[in-house]
């Protein structure tokens, strides 16, 4: 498995170009951007990268990949994933932003199903 963390600096946002949500505006600092590469034959097999950031106050964004290098960490990923949404969900995130909709949960859900039968 490969993780990568690192923090990239930001020099500034516009609070008018934010995204409006249900609730009101979502707040960067309370965000997490959300992304998968999986791959998918007829039903999801794995997800290949994981891969998400933080936006804090003092801005920084902080990145977090996850890449599995064989088929032996396909539920090692999924783990990962899991552990980093309660990590963020505690340290105050309220809001996920992914780049593909419903698709990438559900194969989240669709594998968490498949190897230990909780959802």
């Amino acid at each position: 498995m490969i993780i990568r963390e690192n923090i990239v600096d930001v020099e500034e946002y516009r609070l008018e170009r934010m995204l409006e949500c249900k609730e009101g505006s979502c707040k960067p600092e309370e965000s997490i951007y959300f992304d998968l590469e999986h791959y998918v034959y007829k039903k999801p097999k794995c997800i290949g990268v994981f891969g998400a950031c933080v936006y804090n106050k003092a801005d920084n964004i902080y990145v977090t990949q996850y890449m599995i290098e064989n088929k032996n960490e396909v539920v090692e990923i999924l783990l990962l994933a899991k552990r980093y949404f309660i990590r963020m969900k505690k340290a105050g995130k309220k809001t996920i932003v992914t780049f593909s909709g419903n698709n990438d949960f559900t194969v989240i859900k669709y594998l968490f199903n498949k190897y230990f039968k909780i959802l």
